[in-house]
């Protein structure tokens, strides 16, 4: 599975780190991993990094919206509110291209407590989480 997961120190923010070829399956298993494994708790802040070779093939839209549906799934589980702040951190022009729709997705569904953010580096991710 091409995803790696991990938190910081402290365990407030969930870390997600994409590399190698990611297809749509293997998406899917990740996201079951997370959930079901609670390696992200919802409510939980993220930070999803994709490797600067890493191949986004499997990235379309529907998939992406796919995703979306999942992570929105969980998050709501039990009747919670959806609330977590997200911050996808780009390598190329390409994956900036894909998380912009990715952010756009979620923006569509007007989540007051949902927050994206592009970014292209580690240190700015943790900046943007740090403020609350």
């Amino acid at each position: 599975m091409p995803v790696e997961i991990s938190s910081t120190d402290d365990g407030t923010i969930a870390l997600a780190r994409c590399y190698g070829s990611l297809s749509e399956a293997d998406i899917r298993a990740s996201l079951d991993f997370v959930f079901t494994e609670h390696r992200i708790k919802p409510g939980q802040d993220r930070i999803v990094t994709i490797d600067i070779d890493a191949q986004l093939h499997a990235l379309d839209p529907p998939t992406l919206k796919s995703i979306q549906q999942r992570v929105l799934q969980e998050e709501t589980r039990g009747g919670r509110a959806a609330k977590f702040r997200s911050v996808l951190v780009y390598a190329s022009p390409q994956q900036e291209k894909i998380m912009r729709l990715y952010k756009a997705i979620w923006n569509g569904l007007k989540f007051p407590n949902v927050e994206f953010y592009i970014v292209d580096s580690m240190d700015e991710a943790l900046k943007i989480l740090a403020n609350e």
